[in-house]
């Protein structure tokens, strides 16, 4: 339903199933915006759309909650047992690559 709320939830739950197994960290979000749907690894994006995936990052303070209104921003924060580091991974480019080609070049307009 592309609901950024609910997202968060799913990282939240996810959080505490990941702790259960002795992990600390989770592998997502995938940020990547599948522009073309031949890429192998479009099955990983949000969207095709920048603005969803924008939205669904929500996911990270679900995962690692919400940085104190006293932190620094840039700094790593993870709140405590039931939450895990996240990794947002597949950045600028992956999804968009030419005819959809797996670690293929990227080719855009600016």
């Amino acid at each position: 339903n592309r609901d950024p709320e609910l997202v968060k939830k799913i990282g939240a739950a996810t959080a505490l199933e990941v702790r259960a197994t002795g992990i600390n960290y989770a592998f997502a979000p995938c940020v990547a915006v599948c522009r073309d749907p031949r890429w192998g690894r479009c099955f990983e994006s949000f969207s095709e759309d920048p603005n969803i995936v924008r939205a669904m990052t929500e996911i990270i303070p679900g995962l690692q909650g919400e940085i104190p209104v006293n932190g620094r921003k840039g700094v790593p924060f993870v709140d405590g047992q039931t939450k895990v580091a996240s990794s947002a991974k597949h950045f600028v480019g992956d999804g968009g690559t030419t005819r959809g080609i797996n670690e293929n070049d990227t080719v855009i307009d600016f």
